[in-house]
């Protein structure tokens, strides 16, 4: 059997679909399909929603001949297809455990490739800004959730009493409300969503010297690349399933340089993960 169409029922956030798009990498290199259709339901993902994220698939050189990724305005009788969610049985749409199961079975490291032209841009931005050092940092903005949501003013204090290297640039990607709060008070800083794609920022994110995350679907970036990075989780956020996704407090596929924490984001432990960048 080389031809496979599955349902993909549930609403998808950024960090699902990048899961999403690295399952199905596997898939193609572990058992061979050659045809895979993944279908949204309209009912559950809009079509501006499927086309933002389709561009960020496009961005990837992932050895696909063609677009897995189908979209549906009509009613689709979930009978007829394959349901994926029920497939691995995973507990969340944006969890790892699938892709931990595939690591165990290849020991090959889940890593995005970027097309070319991406990768110019960028090369381009920073030799002409003389940047020496790249950190991205990502903040997550979530009011709805308290323990996911990013304490701006207490970034803001510790920000300030960092005397960083002027050769450094921290690039604060994927949120589109970090300027408004920081923008008048940092230096040294650049706010991506003025200048640079969502694939721009995670390629940037993947050639990064380090980069420092909030627990977000952003974070795929890093996880899915070689760079060193320090990602932030709030102990009770997804407390119930996250250690079932680690071993000794790490992803599996990660490397040594690679970590998570589990904090609150006070003034001193904000501070403690900035020194990391000095």
């Amino acid at each position: 059997m080389n031809k496979l169409t599955f349902f993909y029922p549930k609403k998808l956030n950024f960090g699902s679909f990048l899961i999403l798009i690295m399952e199905i990498k596997y898939l193609k290199q572990i058992l061979i399909f050659k045809d895979i259709n993944f279908i949204f339901d309209s009912k559950n993902f809009n079509k501006s929603q499927f086309n933002y994220y389709i561009d960020v698939f496009n961005s990837l050189n992932l050895g696909f001949k063609k677009n897995p990724f189908k979209y549906s305005s009509k009613k689709i009788i979930e009978e007829n297809y394959l349901n994926y969610t029920n497939l691995f049985k995973k507990n969340s749409t944006y969890s790892f455990e699938v892709i931990n199961f595939f690591y165990k079975l290849t020991k090959i490291k889940p890593n995005y490739v970027y097309k070319q032209h991406i990768k110019s841009k960028i090369k381009r931005y920073i030799l002409k800004k003389n940047i020496r050092k790249v950190i991205t940092i990502h903040l997550k903005h979530d009011p709805e959730n308290n323990l996911a949501h990013v304490k701006y003013n207490n970034w803001l204090k510790a920000f300030q009493k960092i005397k960083l290297n002027n050769k450094f640039k921290i690039f604060i990607v994927g949120n589109t409300f970090a300027k408004k709060y920081l923008g008048n008070f940092l230096d040294n800083v650049i706010f991506c969503n003025d200048k640079f794609s969502l694939s721009d920022q995670m390629y940037l994110v993947s050639i990064s010297d380090y980069y420092i995350g909030m627990a977000s679907g952003f974070c795929c970036a890093a996880n899915f690349s070689t760079t060193p990075y320090l990602i932030i989780k709030h102990p009770d956020h997804h407390k119930n399933f996250i250690k079932d996704e680690l071993i000794n407090g790490k992803i599996p596929f990660s490397n040594k340089k690679q970590k998570i924490i589990f904090m609150n984001q006070g003034i001193n432990n904000i501070l403690k993960i900035l020194r990391n960048i000095r």
